[in-house]
């Protein structure tokens, strides 16, 4: 929501590391920018919805997030019965053509879970 809203992540960095830092100390790095302009309510659910999980909008089911005011003209239960906004054209079920393209791109290793210098890394402000 917030990439959609503001053109790019909330905890954005050229490095990945540095991103990660942000997500995981977010109450540091969650600014929103005046440039934004977004709305009292727009910031609200956003905050709700990027917060630790005992405040997270939701965690109690979706029925709140519905009712919050940044979705007041959805009427949710005629949804599936709304015309989409876009429809892509799709060519069959192997067609990619919508999605980024990614060659020569490497594929990541997974990630190891431990104590090692990455993790006390990413753990500090």
């Amino acid at each position: 929501m917030y990439k959609m809203l503001v053109g790019y992540p909330p905890f954005y960095s050229d490095d990945p590391v540095i991103t990660c830092r942000k997500i995981v100390h977010w109450k540091n790095h969650l600014k929103f920018l005046e440039e934004a302009r977004l709305s009292p309510e727009a910031k609200y659910l956003i905050s709700r919805l990027l917060c630790d999980v005992e405040q997270r909008l939701g965690t109690l089911g979706a029925d709140k997030i519905k009712a919050h005011p940044w979705f007041k003209d959805i009427i949710w239960d005629k949804l599936y019965e709304m015309e989409a906004a876009f429809k892509p054209q799709v060519l069959g079920e192997l067609d990619t053509q919508n999605f980024m393209n990614f060659d020569g791109a490497e594929v990541p290793k997974s990630a190891r879970t431990g104590s090692g210098p990455i993790r006390k890394m990413l753990l500090t402000t």
